[in-house]
């Protein structure tokens, strides 16, 4: 099943008035269906499993989502809601590429969306496959876009300073100096470079994310100094592991 196909299902559905938890699944069931009935077979066979991986190709190659996944991935928003409301759906489980529900929706910038997600319980500090969490991700890519963008940094630096304290405020953490700078120009990557000026537009401080991890570390601390034999949980501690690079 290709991915376009999906996406054009989960909109349709998006539409529709009183999505709930009860009606979600028969809503898309019906639709994939009428629009591709050897993946509703195949579907069937799990008993219509809530955290089911369509598999689908897109440009890029075949990708294994489950519905939430693609919800978030296309901006669905009703859906993504309606979704978290139905039993057993997996908030924190990882796609075929290891990238939970919450990693997409904040790296498509779809801020309400990982609202949602936090809401629901979706695990800010979780590891996925690369062992990594989501603070981690994001600043080694701003820092790996700093280095593609090189000979560029100090003509663009000063047009994009004020954005390195919106990053560090979302994650909550002082970053070191290199991880500020690659933000800065990830920042400025993301950005259209026009005649008199530059016009940027870069994922914009989550209170909700920012609170997440707060509480995720305090419970983890707390965790820690009930019982003494398990690792080291302190703030400190786990940050420094965060932004451990080697």
């Amino acid at each position: 099943m290709y991915l376009a196909l999906l996406k054009e299902i989960l909109s349709i559905v998006n539409h529709e008035n009183y999505l709930n938890g009860n009606n979600i699944v028969e809503k898309i069931q019906e639709r994939i269906k009428k629009k591709d009935p050897s993946t509703y077979a195949e579907w069937e066979k799990k008993n219509f499993d809530i955290n089911y991986k369509f598999s689908g190709d897109d440009y890029f190659g075949k990708k294994e989502l489950t519905l939430l996944h693609l919800a978030c991935l296309y901006n669905q928003e009703n859906v993504v809601k309606a979704l978290l409301a139905v039993e057993g759906i997996g908030v924190n489980l990882e796609d075929g590429s290891g990238k939970t529900p919450l990693y997409i929706a904040l790296d498509k910038g779809h801020h309400k969306i990982v609202r949602a997600l936090l809401k629901a319980g979706a695990d800010p500090l979780l590891r996925g496959r690369c062992n990594k969490n989501l603070a981690e991700i994001f600043t080694k890519k701003a820092i790996g876009k700093a280095v593609d963008l090189g000979a560029h940094i100090f003509i663009i630096a000063s047009c994009v300073a004020a954005i390195v304290v919106t990053y560090a405020y979302f994650f909550g953490v002082s970053l070191s100096v290199g991880a500020m700078a690659g933000i800065a120009v990830a920042a400025a990557v993301l950005t259209g470079l026009v005649a008199g000026g530059i016009i940027y537009e870069v994922l914009k401080p989550c209170d909700e994310l920012k609170e997440a991890i707060a509480k995720k570390i305090s419970k983890l601390s707390q965790n820690s100094a009930v019982d003494d034999s398990k690792p080291d949980c302190s703030r400190e501690k786990i940050l420094e592991q965060a932004y451990c690079y080697h």
